[in-house]
């Protein structure tokens, strides 16, 4: 997608997909917009699975994507301008427990 490679590494624990992705030179998902995570969902998504997101870490702890952060420093506020979703309900991100972000795929 627009120059971008992308691979389903199935289930894992989220440093184990990290390890995987970097071992192709990649990283875990962050889509710049709406059409990108639709593209991905479509077309690399595979499993009836949770898949992790270049997401990280609220403060406070929650929902509102627009205090998410992302690892290299983009304005999630302006990610989500174009993004436009929201969590599944349980989704909490916060800075401890749950740092990361998921989507799920349903097949």
């Amino acid at each position: 997608y627009k120059e971008s490679c992308y691979m389903d590494l199935d289930r894992c624990a989220y440093k184990d997909c990290e390890n995987r992705c970097n071992s192709h030179q990649g990283h875990i998902h962050l889509p710049a917009d709406r059409a990108e995570y639709l593209w991905v969902e479509q077309n690399v998504m595979k499993h009836n699975a949770w898949y992790w997101m270049g997401i990280f870490c609220s403060v406070p702890g929650g929902v509102d994507i627009n205090n998410f952060y992302t690892p290299s420093g983009e304005d999630m506020r302006e990610i989500q301008k174009k993004l436009q979703v929201r969590m599944h309900p349980n989704q909490v991100v916060d800075e401890h427990n749950r740092p990361c972000a998921r989507t799920h795929q349903e097949q």
